[in-house]
Formats: structure tokens, C-alpha cells, sequence
């Protein structure tokens, strides 16, 4: 099972998810061409799945998705203008036939289309109203190797304060609709941080997408916590 503590996190209610489903059918051509806003991370739907979900290349995406700690699939798939190829699944048939007992047309291909479109739905909307998000940081408890490393960190660059981790929590508040947002103000909270996808506007008016990275020189890396809400 993949350690959820070491990723970002988005983190969704079940009314907020079905929220995000009717956005996402109003908004078909935006979500069929979805940036890989976040590289890595997991989407926790509270009282629901929790999905793992990693872009190995432009088209190619892994994930997991789990429920009251038990595994429900894992799949490898490949994105083509919009549509899904499933290379690789494992689909636990207990966890269907629990499902069936809500809802008796679930099947195989109902858990793979809502794995896969909870997180192109996501991505998409992080994508677009990135500037509607309101940041929130929370501290983060080190662990005792992640204090070590980061100890060392200062030592080898004769930094006296200890590096202090945290979180960032990203809260999309209802009434965010803009197509165009306004960029959000830079902040630095750790000598090394996760920068996310984003569309940089060019002067002569081009548009480029800009892939996800890793901004300074610190030991250690933020790990970011994504909340929408009040879609």
C-alpha cells in the first residue's frame, strides 16, 4: 500500500465529488485535455475511495484506489484525446459485488471510468482556477529520519534553525468560474518546494504549459495537501 503521508493530497467530500462530476460533464472538452497539474499524489474522498495516481509520461498514468484500508484496483492506462486505454488492471471482484449492493449496475467498468475521470476532473479543475484557490499552511510533525536529514541539511550548509516542514492545504471556495485567474502571489515556506503545472502567458501573447518541478536547494520537500470545496 503506497504511503500516503510522503504525497500531496487533494481531499474531497462525496457531495463534493458529485459537485465536481457535474462540473466536469459541462466542462467535457476542458477535462478531456487536462494538464498534469500534479505529478504524484492521492485524492482522499472522504468516506469513499482514496486513489494514488502517478504520470509516468504525457499519456501514461498508474493508480490505486483503496477503501477502509482494502485495495480495489490498480490500474495502468493511456490517455488518447481524451479517451482511456486500459493496459494493466486488477479489479478485486469482492469489493464490486459490495459495491452492487448500492447501486446493481455497477461493474468493472464503472470503478475503472470513475478512477479515472475523479482525477482528470481534479486535474482540470486545478488547472484552470488555480487563482481561486485559497492557501492555508499547517505544520507538519518531522519524523525522526526526517530530522536527521534535515539536521545534516543544516550542518552542511552551517544553517543554525532547523528546517520546519509544512503543508499546504488548497480550498477552492464556491463561485470560482474564471477562465482567465489572476496569478497567485509567490511563497516561500521551506528552502525547497514543489512548484505545480501551471499555463505561463507569453508578451506576444503565446500560451505554454509549464510541467511540475522542484524550486530551491533545501534537503527537504514540502508536501502539499490540496482541499476543494464548496464547488
Amino acid at each position: 500500500m503506497v504511503n500516503f503521508k510522503e504525497l500531496d493530497r487533494i481531499e474531497l467530500s462525496i457531495n463534493e465529488l458529485f459537485r465536481l462530476f457535474d462540473w466536469r460533464d459541462k466542462n467535457k472538452a476542458l477535462v478531456n485535455n487536462y494538464k498534469q497539474v500534479i505529478p504524484e499524489g492521492i485524492v482522499e474522498v472522504k468516506g469513499g475511495m482514496t486513489i494514488y495516481f502517478k504520470f509516468l509520461n504525457e499519456t501514461i498514468t498508474v493508480y490505486e484506489a483503496y477503501t477502509e484500508g482494502q485495495t480495489v484496483c490498480k490500474l495502468k492506462t493511456e490517455r488518447l484525446g481524451g479517451h482511456y486505454r486500459v493496459l494493466e488492471s486488477w479489479i478485486n471482484q469482492e469489493m464490486v459485488t459490495a459495491f452492487k449492493i448500492f447501486d446493481t449496475s455497477f461493474d468493472e467498468l464503472d470503478l475503472i471510468a470513475d478512477t479515472c475521470t475523479t482525477i482528470s476532473s481534479v486535474m482540470t479543475y486545478l488547472e484552470h482556477f488555480k487563482s481561486e484557490v485559497i492557501i492555508r499552511q499547517q505544520p507538519i510533525s518531522m519524523t525522526n529520519t526526517q530530522r536527521r536529514k534535515a539536521i545534516w541539511h543544516n550542518k552542511q550548509n552551517n544553517v543554525a534553525k532547523l528546517i520546519k516542514l509544512q503543508r499546504t492545504i488548497y480550498k477552492i471556495p464556491d463561485g470560482a468560474r474564471h477562465t482567465n485567474p489572476d496569478k497567485l502571489p509567490r511563497q516561500k515556506h521551506t528552502d525547497s518546494w514543489g512548484v505545480r503545472g501551471h499555463q505561463r502567458h507569453l508578451r506576444d501573447g503565446k500560451v505554454v504549459w509549464v510541467k511540475p518541478y522542484t524550486k530551491g536547494n533545501g534537503a527537504v520537500k514540502k508536501h502539499k495537501i490540496y482541499k476543494i470545496d464548496d464547488i
